[in-house]
């Protein structure tokens, strides 16, 4: 059993981690193909949806977002879309605590993503956009109401148009569709469930006949927000070993990202803007161990004859789940 740390892959460690120490992490350099990294620098296709990538698209042109399919599954989402708008602002534009915590719980029926098709994220971000604009007058509570009558009316209209026989009725109905893309909880604000009522009346109840609603106390969240990040932790936090045990130990030939790309064929290798040069070599040439070790395993079974008649899988990811017959 070869159990192998950091250390293991650096002959002298001390002094490498030691003199990168050192180094203030605003001048640790940026990981890409001319930098001066012996390791860190990124070779093959550039594989774009990236935290760096999403990081550097503070303007996102929206309507060119479906020209990276993998960028707009990530970007298309409420935060992202309403990543400039602030609650608290609207205090100082005149509204009145009841409505702005009205607006607050509105947003949060809206789903975060909408479902995974170019058509339903362009529709997603229409119906973000209409419902910014409808309630950025809301102000007080007559406002809201007028507010809430409009939505209604736009919700019946999108729900008629999931009938064929009334859009052949009515074909100006499509216009409406992009509001179903906003999700089943926004939808039951303004239409009964199996539950009971629509939740518009619960909502209106809680902003303007309750004690939550009044004197703008319901900004003062950030010990609940601590609170909730510090559970989130605690329950998502990914658990890795201190120690990385491998029972091979035949080389995998990797030296260099490069490497990768030779050996194992893969589509390109990148890594994240301030990732050291001591740790990129570390997770080079584990990923060259890693693979190594999955073809020695995969390999039996590619290998294996088929007989003659008998159904097997074989065990390539690019054949997984595909059934073969000999």
């Amino acid at each position: 059993m070869n159990q192998l740390s950091l250390f293991d892959y650096f002959p002298n460690q001390n002094a490498v981690l030691s003199a990168n120490a050192l180094v203030p992490a605003e001048t640790k350099g940026w990981a890409h193909r001319n930098s001066k990294n012996s390791y860190v620098y990124d070779v093959g296709e550039e594989l774009l949806g990236a935290k760096k990538h999403l990081s550097q698209q503070s303007r996102v042109d929206w309507s060119k977002i479906e020209e990276n399919p993998s960028v707009a599954y990530q970007m298309v989402c409420k935060n992202e879309l309403l990543k400039d708008f602030d609650l608290r602002s609207l205090q100082a534009d005149g509204f009145t605590s009841e409505a702005a915590f009205a607006i607050k719980l509105i947003w949060a029926r809206v789903c975060q993503h909408p479902e995974d098709t170019p058509q339903k994220r362009a529709d997603y971000i229409k119906g973000i956009r209409a419902l910014q604009s409808i309630l950025s007058g809301a102000k007080d509570e007559d406002r809201m109401k007028k507010a809430f009558q409009m939505l209604k009316e736009a919700l019946y209209q999108a729900r008629l148009s999931t009938y064929s026989h009334r859009i052949d009725e009515q074909p100006e109905l499509v216009r409406s569709q992009f509001w179903l893309a906003l999700g089943d909880r926004f939808q039951s604000l303004f239409y009964s469930t199996r539950r009971g009522r629509p939740g518009l009346y619960n909502l209106i109840q809680k902003a303007f006949y309750s004690e939550q609603g009044k004197d703008w106390n319901w900004l003062n969240t950030s010990r609940v927000k601590k609170t909730t990040i510090k559970e989130n932790k605690e329950k998502w936090e990914r658990l890795v070993p201190e120690e990385v045990v491998r029972k091979s130990n035949e080389a995998s030939g990797v030296n260099k990202p490069d490497d990768l790309i030779d050996i194992f064929g893969v589509r390109g290798v990148q890594f994240g803007n301030w990732v050291q040069d001591v740790a990129g070599r570390y997770h080079v040439l584990s990923c060259g161990h890693a693979l190594n070790d999955l073809v020695g395993l995969l390999k039996p079974m590619l290998l294996q004859p088929l007989v003659p008649g008998e159904i097997k899988k074989i065990g390539s990811p690019a054949l997984s789940g595909t059934d073969l017959e000999y």
